[in-house]
Protein backbone atom coordinates (compact mmCIF):
# COMPACT_ATOMS: atom_id res chain seq x y z
CA UNK A 1 0.00 0.00 0.00
CA UNK A 2 1.31 3.41 -0.87
CA UNK A 3 1.52 6.17 1.60
CA UNK A 4 0.09 9.57 0.85
CA UNK A 5 0.44 12.14 2.81
CA UNK A 6 -0.46 15.99 3.00
CA UNK A 7 0.42 18.65 5.91
CA UNK A 8 -2.88 20.19 6.90
CA UNK A 9 -3.08 22.78 9.16
CA UNK A 10 -4.57 22.28 12.71
CA UNK A 11 -5.31 26.25 14.87
CA UNK A 12 -1.30 27.19 14.57
CA UNK A 13 0.17 24.13 13.96
CA UNK A 14 0.86 21.60 10.64
CA UNK A 15 -0.73 17.89 11.29
CA UNK A 16 0.79 15.24 9.22
CA UNK A 17 -1.93 13.18 7.33
CA UNK A 18 -1.82 9.97 5.91
CA UNK A 19 -4.62 10.22 2.82
CA UNK A 20 -4.63 5.97 3.83
CA UNK A 21 -6.71 7.50 7.18
CA UNK A 22 -9.00 9.23 5.71
CA UNK A 23 -12.34 7.56 5.61
CA UNK A 24 -14.68 10.23 3.79
CA UNK A 25 -14.45 13.78 3.00
CA UNK A 26 -17.32 16.25 3.12
CA UNK A 27 -17.95 19.79 1.78
CA UNK A 28 -19.47 22.26 4.19
CA UNK A 29 -19.68 25.41 1.91
CA UNK A 30 -16.55 26.90 1.05
CA UNK A 31 -14.88 24.53 3.41
CA UNK A 32 -14.09 20.30 3.63
CA UNK A 33 -14.05 18.41 6.51
CA UNK A 34 -11.76 15.47 6.61
CA UNK A 35 -13.16 12.74 8.47
CA UNK A 36 -10.40 10.42 9.86
CA UNK A 37 -9.81 7.89 12.32
CA UNK A 38 -7.49 10.43 14.79
CA UNK A 39 -10.25 13.11 14.33
CA UNK A 40 -11.46 15.84 11.60
CA UNK A 41 -9.61 18.32 10.06
CA UNK A 42 -11.69 21.46 8.43
CA UNK A 43 -10.09 22.98 5.32
CA UNK A 44 -11.13 26.35 3.69
CA UNK A 45 -11.10 24.95 -0.08
CA UNK A 46 -13.97 23.41 -2.17
CA UNK A 47 -14.49 19.84 -2.48
CA UNK A 48 -13.24 19.62 -6.23
CA UNK A 49 -10.37 21.38 -5.62
CA UNK A 50 -9.14 18.91 -2.80
CA UNK A 51 -10.65 15.83 -5.27
CA UNK A 52 -7.82 16.56 -7.91
CA UNK A 53 -5.03 16.49 -5.58
CA UNK A 54 -6.39 13.43 -3.79
CA UNK A 55 -5.21 9.67 -5.24
CA UNK A 56 -8.36 8.64 -7.83
CA UNK A 57 -7.52 4.70 -7.10
CA UNK A 58 -8.75 5.76 -3.58
CA UNK A 59 -10.75 8.23 -3.13
CA UNK A 60 -14.52 7.92 -5.27
CA UNK A 61 -16.67 11.34 -5.38
CA UNK A 62 -20.10 9.67 -4.55
CA UNK A 63 -22.48 12.79 -3.87
CA UNK A 64 -21.68 16.66 -4.83
CA UNK A 65 -21.33 16.95 -1.01
CA UNK A 66 -18.98 13.78 0.25
CA UNK A 67 -15.92 11.72 -1.32
CA UNK A 68 -14.96 8.53 0.46
CA UNK A 69 -11.77 6.25 0.68
CA UNK A 70 -12.57 3.36 -1.12
CA UNK A 71 -11.11 0.54 0.74
CA UNK A 72 -14.04 1.88 3.73
CA UNK A 73 -17.08 0.75 1.63
CA UNK A 74 -18.68 -1.85 2.95
CA UNK A 75 -22.56 -2.00 1.58
CA UNK A 76 -24.14 -0.15 -1.48
CA UNK A 77 -27.76 0.79 -1.06
CA UNK A 78 -29.83 2.16 -3.45
CA UNK A 79 -29.27 5.69 -2.82
CA UNK A 80 -26.54 5.40 0.07
CA UNK A 81 -23.23 3.56 0.97
CA UNK A 82 -22.51 2.11 4.24
CA UNK A 83 -18.33 2.80 5.25
CA UNK A 84 -16.82 0.70 8.05
CA UNK A 85 -14.16 2.48 10.58
CA UNK A 86 -12.99 1.59 13.48
CA UNK A 87 -15.69 -0.91 14.08
CA UNK A 88 -18.81 1.68 13.20
CA UNK A 89 -20.90 1.59 10.34
CA UNK A 90 -21.26 5.32 8.41
CA UNK A 91 -23.98 5.61 6.01
CA UNK A 92 -23.80 8.63 3.55
CA UNK A 93 -25.92 9.56 0.24
CA UNK A 94 -24.77 8.84 -3.25
CA UNK A 95 -25.72 10.65 -6.54
CA UNK A 96 -27.18 8.64 -8.86
CA UNK A 97 -24.24 9.22 -11.36
CA UNK A 98 -21.89 8.33 -8.66
CA UNK A 99 -23.77 4.73 -8.08
CA UNK A 100 -23.37 3.81 -11.73
CA UNK A 101 -19.38 5.26 -11.04
CA UNK A 102 -18.51 3.20 -8.55
CA UNK A 103 -20.64 -0.01 -10.15
CA UNK A 104 -17.78 0.64 -13.21
CA UNK A 105 -14.87 1.01 -10.69
CA UNK A 106 -15.29 -1.35 -7.55
CA UNK A 107 -15.55 -5.23 -8.57
CA UNK A 108 -19.03 -7.06 -8.57
CA UNK A 109 -19.65 -10.69 -8.22
CA UNK A 110 -22.53 -12.47 -8.73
Amino acid sequence: MVDYEVLIRKGPSLVRLNLNDVIYIEAIKNQVLFNTCQGNFLIRLSISVIKEYLPGDIFLRIHPSYVVNAKMIRVMHEDSLDLMADGKLINLPTSYSAKNLLLERLPVTA
